[in-house]
């Protein structure tokens, strides 16, 4: 399989922790083992070299995700590719479907701008009231024998990808709502997967004579062959969710005026969201009882959990399905957007042909959350968080 630019940045599907776990084996089988059989020498050399090579990569350059540069942070891992043991069927038809996958407000338009404008290909998606239609009206399918999905996204405003390219195809997955109690967002990896292959579509109703949206539409999981996993800092991105609701209803006074878009109108709107839930989940069989007393330090605790599960499930469901996946942190497109850039439409198999829109960072929000919040936050983030998810998630932990 292809690796994309940037292959000295590349990790595999192991974490540190169980890499020094294989090699604690490899002293054990050398030694013994208890078997009274030794390993050959060039085995266990193979083996110590790939760690040391694993090691040195993981840890190539200091510094910290908020731009700083500083040693004295967590290491700066930039965008790096997990892939799996097995490569994908040579023989699988043309073009192949890469999902994007994000927790909500953590990157995806600006994504799929970058690859639709300089690629001149379109995107598709899993929900078909965000895509174009044809003349009936209704959703226009990237594969015709999928009418379920996924969803060409502009039909006409960039081109349908030839050759061998990836297509870009955004999905939520699922565990993302606001506003609900564990029974609704608490997910297992096999239900996370099938939200990641649902979504709606535009289609016309049984009598031919208008065109209805209709729901829980899922494809063939066979279809997808990669994915890029997007990954932004928890604190910007639970007060960019704020602000995404916050747009929704921008029209309505008394809703502004509730909850202003500042940090007293973020707390206000956590609060509430936090008052109606706390005591389903503190019953909830799912929130295990030692993470209550961190919920009840923190506004809009029910998010930074979703949040650390979205990206455990994402890491899982990627895994179990073998899907070579790139990981994107939504702030390297700050540290180093020509490199980003780069992996990223390498990975698709797509050309820069046309023109990159730029980026402009927007504001970080650790400020809307005291220190005692942030160590809060920090604490559900390690405590929820898978290992494979921790070694993704560890850079943003400093307040």
């Amino acid at each position: 399989m292809t690796v994309p630019a940037g292959e000295s940045q590349t990790r595999g599907l192991v974490s540190n922790r169980e890499l020094r776990h294989g090699l604690d084996n490899l002293v054990k089988n050398n030694n013994g083992g208890g078997s009274g059989r030794r390993r050959p020498a060039a085995a266990i050399c193979a083996g110590l070299c790939l760690a040391a090579v694993f090691l040195a990569v993981t840890h190539t350059s200091g510094g910290r995700s908020d731009g700083s540069g500083s040693s004295s942070g967590h290491p700066f891992s930039k965008p790096f590719l997990r892939m799996s043991g097995d490569e994908e069927d040579p023989d699988a038809p043309w073009p192949r479907v890469a999902w994007l996958m994000s927790f909500p407000n953590s990157g995806t338009s600006y994504t799929l701008r970058l690859t639709q404008w300089a690629s001149n290909v379109t995107a598709a998606s899993n929900y078909g009231d965000e895509c174009d239609v044809d003349d009936d009206g209704v959703n226009i399918p990237l594969f015709k024998e999928s009418p379920v999905g996924p969803h060409i996204k502009f039909a006409t405003k960039h081109t349908f990808p030839a050759g061998e390219k990836y297509v870009l195809t955004k999905t939520h997955c699922g565990g993302r709502c606001t506003h609900c109690s564990p029974d609704k967002y608490v997910e297992t990896t096999e239900s996370f997967k099938v939200a990641c292959l649902s979504g709606n579509r535009y289609a016309m109703t049984e009598d031919g004579d208008s065109v209805e949206l209709l729901h829980e539409q899922r494809y063939d999981e066979e279809l997808v062959k990669r994915a890029v996993h997007v990954i932004r800092d928890p604190f910007d991105n639970v007060v960019a969710r704020f602000h995404l609701d916050w747009g929704k209803n921008k029209k309505d006074d008394k809703f502004t005026k509730k909850y202003p878009n500042d940090p007293d109108g973020f707390r206000k709107w956590c609060g509430d969201i936090d008052e109606e839930y706390l005591e389903k989940e503190k019953k909830s069989r799912f929130i295990d009882d030692d993470l209550i007393p961190l919920f009840e330090r923190l506004p809009c605790h029910g998010d930074f959990y979703r949040y650390v599960q979205w990206h455990n499930l994402a890491v899982a469901a990627t895994r179990k399905m073998n899907l070579p996946t790139y990981v994107l942190h939504y702030e390297n497109y700050k540290n180093d957007f020509e490199k980003t850039k780069t992996d990223l439409m390498s990975f698709l198999q797509l050309d820069v042909v046309g023109e990159v829109p730029e980026f402009i960072p927007g504001k970080t929000y650790r400020s809307y959350y005291t220190d005692d919040e942030r160590k809060a936050v920090l604490q559900i983030l390690e405590k929820v968080a898978t290992p494979d998810a921790w070694e993704l998630l560890e850079r943003y932990n400093y307040v």
